[in-house]
């Protein structure tokens, strides 16, 4: 069988009582795997979401409800060709309110997490081309 990756965000600082899409990218090394499942356990609470062209997202994950640092599991439960894998991410939950990402001081009472895409916790595109060149890299080592 072939061993897999699970690339997570990097560490994650959220505001309490939101509801966010947690996206990981699934490779062999080479390239995205195509199928499978990934779980993401968050308190005990098991968020199930297939693998596709090497992605798979949570969808309304619910974050602890109170401040402290907390360590979610990711599970890609395998294939006939896939082996299992596990990876961690960590995550800070800060504050009473939800994340808002006006930037001006006023609270906006109907903002809600709804994607990591709102949250600043980098380029998106500069991961998936970081992954890119990492595969490209380590086919040219062949």
């Amino acid at each position: 069988k072939i061993n897999v990756n699970i690339i997570t965000p990097n560490n994650i600082t959220l505001n309490k009582s939101g509801i966010v899409n947690i996206t990981i990218i699934i490779t062999d090394g080479d390239k995205p795997v195509n199928n499978g499942t990934a779980t993401l356990v968050v308190e005990n609470n098991n968020y199930t979401s297939n693998v596709t062209n090497g992605s798979s997202t949570f969808i309304d994950v619910v974050l602890p409800n109170r401040t402290g640092k907390y360590t979610f599991i990711i599970y890609y439960n395998g294939t006939e060709i896939y082996n299992d894998a596990i990876s961690y991410l960590t995550v800070t939950i800060v504050g009473d309110k939800k994340y808002n990402p006006s930037k001006n001081s006023q609270s906006n009472h109907n903002s809600d997490i709804n994607s990591l895409s709102n949250i600043p916790t980098g380029n998106p595109i500069l991961l998936l081309l970081f992954a890119l060149a990492c595969i490209i890299l380590s086919i040219k080592k062949r």
